[in-house]
């Protein structure tokens, strides 16, 4: 019969074995966990961002008032007749001068 002692060494050489084994297997599906949920976040803000922007193309389709804000905002687009004045944000030299 085999000693108690060995048996025990068989048993934490076996033990050892297995983590061995199996180590580089759980610290694979433990990265592929962090990316899961790094995906899923992204995937729900991606969403949002695209519900956001269908419900701006609604809104430019159906309302011409707000079209034209943005259009003249966005793109700096005029009335005939209109003459568009952009001012300049101060500069230091000009900032410091009363």
């Amino acid at each position: 019969m085999i000693p108690w002692r060995m048996r025990r060494w068989a048993w934490w050489l076996a033990l050892a074995a297995v983590g061995f084994l199996f180590a580089p297997g759980w610290w694979h599906w433990q990265r592929l966990q962090a990316r899961t949920e790094r995906l899923a976040t992204e995937i729900a803000w991606l969403d949002a961002e695209n519900r956001r922007l269908l419900g701006e193309m609604a809104r430019l389709q159906r309302d011409p008032v707000y079209l034209e804000r943005v259009a003249r905002r966005k793109l700096g687009r005029t009335r005939k007749g209109e003459v568009l004045y952009k001012v300049a944000p101060p500069t230091a030299a000009t900032a410091t001068t009363p």
